[in-house]
């Protein structure tokens, strides 16, 4: 079902979601990101994590880790994309 997924998400910013993609991308010109996520979603994470790198501070940090020893870390301004492959992760 990944590929139908990743499918839907392309056709949904290329349509009716183009101007959520372009405020999201206003909001996160210059600042810096971090992807929280778990297990291959985790993994998933660092080819786009070392694309952004070139142009801004990237951290790529697992979600159990962040929610119970790291919130307060975290440079105020940070984007975070949370990743989860199945939505269902507790964390």
């Amino acid at each position: 079902a990944q590929g139908a997924a990743l499918r839907g998400t392309i056709a949904h910013y290329a349509g009716s979601g183009s101007a959520e993609l372009r405020k999201a991308r206003a909001l996160a010109q210059d600042a810096p990101v971090a992807f929280i996520a778990m297990g291959s979603s985790l993994s998933a994470a660092y080819p786009a994590a070392a694309v952004l790198t070139r142009t801004r501070p990237v951290v790529v940090v697992e979600a159990g880790e962040q929610l119970h020893y790291g919130l307060d870390d975290l440079a105020a301004g940070t984007v975070a994309i949370v990743v989860s492959q199945s939505g269902q992760s507790v964390e």
